[in-house]
């Protein structure tokens, strides 16, 4: 059995990620686009930490303190320190590591003094902005101190910056990897089989496939006891997700989603709309103001008709035949819930209730009855935030 969730987010938010650039040039990361056009990037890796930092911040787990970690020998010399890792001895061989939900949910990788490389079973795309940048900056400098130090010195020297910006929507996506969290292989030395397993079972995870031994090193894949405690665990991630914030240059920035197209996939290869998502163009309306006054003996009407420019945006999906829903994340977890859980037919009920009847038969649209065991099972919804218009275009 393989499950998916499958998240693909659209945000707005501004400068969220900056490259290496100078001392004065505060530069944004950037990435050119297959048409030629400059995008602003923000990395999977600014978004990873700043989901362990709200998740963490919302008090919903807690991140690895600096004696579960360990520095690597630095290979190289001139005094260069190794990388930072999870310690081998404090959560590897004890179990520990799935304590801590930034190594479940994303990976680690450990190289001494056994290598031992988890792949993440959450991945997280860049976001890219879905407008270009057109390099817009500002200039800055340190005033207030500078003329404080000046009353000191004799002399105004302030320290002038140059800082890139840029407003936009963003688009990335997660995709989470359901039955493979909650459960690693290791790879230990030092110690034979049984006492892997003892440690292991004394700690009160679960063996999932007997300690062997290959070589000088012992294979042994184990797990977390309660199924319920790895549940809670994507519903947190989740939770994150949509209440996602970033720290930045003294800004907090809001990354919870406008647009959110959520997919949940078992027994077949998941699909993402990250690039069947279009912001096209801003919402237009019109006003018209009428006019009527009497002059001599006839009606004159006056018709005034104005063009605004309204801050609506409008997505287009491409490929998806169900009606977008209001985003109400209380709906959204409880969809998450359904799912894990394996209440596909609530699951069903409750996205076919909000859409007020079945969903189109279209890509990305689900059978019309719930999914037995081992046959393929996919539905997706689409949530908006109030005042995003959603549109729809498939193919005829």
């Amino acid at each position: 059995m393989a499950r998916f969730i499958v998240l693909d987010i659209v945000f707005k938010a501004s400068s969220l990620n900056y490259d290496l650039g100078g001392p004065t040039y505060h530069e944004l990361k950037k990435i050119r686009r297959w048409n030629g056009k400059v995008h602003t990037l923000v990395s999977r890796y600014a978004l990873r930490y700043s989901i362990l930092e709200t998740g963490e911040k919302m008090g919903l787990w807690k991140l690895a303190p600096a004696d579960k970690l360990q520095r690597a020998q630095a290979k190289e010399s001139g005094g260069r320190k190794g990388p930072i890792q999870p310690n081998y001895s404090e959560l590897l061989t004890t179990g520990k590591i799935l304590e801590y939900p930034e190594f479940d949910l994303f990976g680690y990788m450990i190289t001494d003094p056994v290598t031992n490389i988890r792949e993440t079973p959450v991945k997280i795309s860049h976001a890219i902005s879905m407008t270009p940048y057109t390099f817009d900056k500002h200039f800055s400098a340190n005033i207030g101190l500078a003329r404080r130090m000046m009353r000191k010195e004799g002399k105004m020297e302030p320290s002038p910056i140059h800082i890139e910006e840029h407003e936009a929507y963003y688009i990335y996506n997660v995709i989470i990897d359901v039955d493979r969290i909650g459960k690693v292989e290791i790879y230990v030395k030092e110690k034979n089989p049984q006492e892997v397993k003892k440690e292991l079972e004394e700690n009160g995870y679960i063996i999932l496939k007997e300690p062997e031994k290959v070589g000088e090193i012992i294979r042994c894949v184990y797990g977390l006891r309660d199924v319920n405690k790895i549940y809670k665990r994507i519903l947190n991630l989740v939770k994150v997700l949509l209440k996602l914030k970033r720290n930045i240059k003294g800004r907090s920035e809001d990354l919870s989603p406008v647009l959110l197209v959520i997919g949940f996939y078992e027994n077949t290869m998941y699909d993402t709309y990250k690039d069947r998502i279009k912001l096209i163009s801003f919402e237009r309306e019109y006003i018209e103001e009428i006019e009527e006054r009497q002059e001599q003996g006839k009606l004159i009407r006056i018709v005034r008709r104005k063009s605004t420019l309204s801050d609506k945006p409008e997505f287009v999906v491409h490929g998806l035949g169900v009606k977008p829903q209001i985003l109400d994340e209380n709906k959204i977890l409880q969809l998450v819930e359904y799912f894990l859980e394996g209440k596909k037919e609530e699951l069903l009920k409750e996205l076919n209730r909000s859409s007020e009847g079945k969903q189109e038969d279209s890509e990305g649209a689900s059978e019309k009855k719930p999914a037995k065991e081992h046959e393929e099972f996919k539905f997706v919804a689409i949530f908006h935030r109030p005042g995003v218009r959603v549109s729809l275009f498939q193919k005829k």
